[in-house]
C-alpha cells in the first residue's frame, strides 16, 4: 500500500528549510495522525538540497518539500518555522495548508534537548511536527546520513 493510497494530499505535510546545508540525504519514519484518531506511519527519505527540504515516500511517488522558511538556533539545535509546503504527485504540485510547523535540526555530533520538553534530538538529527488545517498532526524523525556543505 503506498502513502498516496491512505493519505489525502492536503494531509501529507512533513518538512524543513535549513539555509546553511547545502546537501544532505536520511531515512526516516512519518507519522501520521488524523482528526479521528487514525494513525499510519511510513518509511520516507529525506534530502537536503541548498535552502530546500525533500522527504519522500520510499516508493517515490510522493514527494513533499519546503523551499523557505524561517530559522534561529536555540543553542546548537536550528529550529525552522516553514513558510509553504508543496506536495509534488503525479506530475503536479499542491499547496498544502498548515495551521503550524516546527523542524529542528542537529547538526552536532551530540544529543540536543528541545527547549522545554524531555526530548531529545540525536547527533545528526532531524523532528518535524506539523498540523494541518484539516486537524491532521505529521510528524517526522529521521537521522542524517551525510552533510555536504
Amino acid at each position: 500500500m503506498k502513502i498516496r493510497d491512505l493519505v489525502p494530499a492536503a494531509v501529507f505535510v512533513a518538512a524543513l528549510t535549513l539555509a546553511t546545508v547545502s546537501v544532505a540525504s536520511a531515512s526516516g519514519t512519518a507519522r501520521f495522525q488524523q482528526s479521528d484518531g487514525t494513525v499510519k506511519t511510513f518509511p520516507v527519505n529525506i534530502a537536503f538540497i541548498h535552502t530546500s527540504v525533500r522527504i519522500s515516500a520510499i516508493d517515490g511517488h510522493d514527494v513533499l518539500t519546503i523551499p523557505n522558511a524561517a530559522c534561529t538556533f536555540a543553542g546548537d539545535l536550528e529550529r525552522c518555522l516553514p513558510y509553504n509546503i508543496i506536495l509534488h504527485r503525479n506530475g503536479t504540485e499542491h499547496d498544502i495548508p498548515f495551521e503550524h510547523g516546527t523542524v529542528y535540526l542537529n547538526l552536532t555530533g551530540t544529543m540536543q534537548p528541545l527547549t522545554h520538553s524531555s526530548k531529545q534530538v540525536p547527533p545528526n538529527g532531524l523532528l518535524l511536527v506539523v498540523r494541518t488545517q484539516r486537524g491532521t498532526y505529521i510528524t517526522v524523525n529521521g537521522t542524517l546520513d551525510e552533510v555536504k556543505q
